[in-house]
């Protein structure tokens, strides 16, 4: 809720609270059934995009996040903003299906919320040698990144004071 009323929140994929009442999520996103509290469900959108495929094919994508532990929480946020996409849904603590995992172009790039907690335990609480918390967190930034026109950079005057600024 820190972002509400932020300058960045008109750049989020997903409104920060549930204006409208009820299921959060656009027909077609996902079906209430096999919607579990806390556990990752990719919608129909989610299956075929980049950022949730976290092995070779969509198939074992699919088994692989089925098989993912629950988060420790999520976010109560509201429904996707017109133009956005929820890859990812999970059950609210009322029962109805808020997205987890939305991301939209905005302006010259794109923006993506993950209102999970404690991703971690996609890594933790699998065998060692499962790699889909990092391909998934490493895919996300790949795609949030990508079109950018060139790396950000910024420099710092040798000898900067206290509340001086650059003004190059």
């Amino acid at each position: 809720r820190g972002l509400a009323g932020s300058a960045l929140e008109v750049a989020l994929p997903i409104e920060l609270t549930d204006r409208r009442g009820g299921a959060v999520t656009r027909p077609g996103d996902t079906s209430d059934a096999g919607v579990s509290r806390n556990v990752v469900t990719v919608t129909a959108q989610g299956a075929a995009h980049p950022i949730m495929r976290i092995a070779a094919t969509v198939e074992d994508a699919a088994k692989l996040w089925a098989s993912m532990p629950a988060l420790a929480s999520a976010a109560p946020v509201g429904g996707p903003r017109p133009g956005a996409t929820v890859l990812a849904v999970t059950q609210s603590s009322n029962g109805t299906a808020v997205p987890l995992i939305a991301i939209q172009r905005y302006g010259r790039g794109r923006s993506m919320v993950f209102s999970g907690e404690a991703s971690w335990r996609w890594k933790m609480l699998r065998p060692a040698d499962d790699r889909g918390y990092e391909f998934f967190w490493r895919q996300a930034v790949r795609w949030l990144a990508a079109d950018a026109p060139e790396p950000v950079s910024f420099t710092v005057p040798d000898s900067p004071a206290a509340g001086d600024r650059d003004r190059k």
